[in-house]
């Protein structure tokens, strides 16, 4: 009995799993996903396909599962509301990017920091990452608001921009996950007497090793890039 609870419990992340493997590694998915709707806002930016990105797979495959659950259906229709002030606020994140970038703001801002830290300015690129994680609390609007000011300090450091962007987006994932408000989520779902705190406890050292991995790389890539 316990395993078949189990079992019923685990097919939906099964299902979930397997739709999102599928569509990545079966090019014909991929191609009939980004062929019915697909646009590019920007022209300097890749084209943005809504039913191959992976919000879009998880709400198509969870939402029959929670539906088909009648206990469920009001919470699901509650949540779906609460949803619409999340929604707008990463698309202003996605906007603000793009204001930092075409203001110039953000070469200013690496400008600056060029002129401060000094030998120290390649260590700036993993702490605004992890800055940009903790604050945030997701990895979208960490890498929306930091990248261009990430590519600022690429150039002034003589990085390619490939190495900059994969330090920012490693420890700004890194940093969501002690970011306040993932914290209190966690314990929220956790329930069970579980705290924000206790669980952070947990979490910060694999936070503070990353940070010390990511600092480490950027000092070494930057090594490598002096002649």
């Amino acid at each position: 009995m316990g395993e078949a609870r189990a079992v019923q419990a685990a097919l939906p992340y099964v299902v979930l799993s397997g739709v999102l493997i599928a569509t990545r590694l079966l090019s014909p998915i991929e191609t009939v996903l980004v062929g019915v709707v697909s646009f590019r806002p920007w022209d300097d930016l890749p084209a943005l396909a809504p039913l191959h990105h992976p919000a879009s797979i998880v709400v198509a495959v969870t939402l029959p599962f929670l539906l088909g659950l009648p206990a469920r259906r009001a919470l699901v229709l509650a949540s779906l509301r609460g949803a619409a002030r999340p929604c707008v606020l990463f698309l202003g994140y996605g906007v603000l990017s793009r204001i930092l970038g075409g203001s110039g703001a953000a070469g200013a801002v690496a400008r600056a920091a060029s002129a401060r830290a000094g030998v120290l300015l390649p260590l700036l690129v993993p702490l605004f990452g992890a800055a940009g994680g903790f604050v945030t609390g997701t990895n979208v609007g960490s890498n929306a608001l930091l990248m261009p000011i990430q590519a600022g300090l690429a150039d002034r450091l003589g990085l390619p921009v490939v190495v900059v962007a994969a330090v920012q987006n490693f420890t700004g994932s890194a940093f969501c996950l002690v970011a306040p408000m993932r914290l209190g989520a966690t314990a929220a779902l956790a329930d069970d007497g579980a705290t924000a705190g206790a669980i952070g406890r947990l979490i910060w050292p694999a936070a503070g090793l990353a940070l010390v991995v990511a600092a480490a790389a950027i000092l070494a890539a930057r090594q490598l890039s002096l002649p």
